[in-house]
């Protein structure tokens, strides 16, 4: 949702795929913004916010251990500070 420059993905792992493990590209994403992100897996807990800048959630790599299992990844464009 550019518009209110937040987004989600969600990953999902087939019951007979033995990738473990696999890195994505986002687009929209200000390499230069700061960010807060929170990767939701294996449990239905949402994960910690975590600060981090954009150039590094361009490319997350996620990992889904459980056959089938699935991840969530909530972002956010952090409030610019003055």
């Amino acid at each position: 949702r550019p518009d209110l420059n937040q987004g989600c993905v969600l990953f999902f792992r087939r019951p007979d795929s033995a990738i473990l493990m696999s890195e994505v590209e986002l687009y929209n994403i200000d390499p230069d913004a700061t960010y807060e992100a929170s990767l939701t897996a294996e449990t239905y807990t949402p994960g910690p916010w975590k600060k981090m800048k954009g150039r590094q959630l361009q490319k997350p790599e996620i990992t889904i251990r459980n056959r089938p299992g699935s991840a969530l990844l909530r972002y956010k464009r952090a409030p610019i500070s003055k």
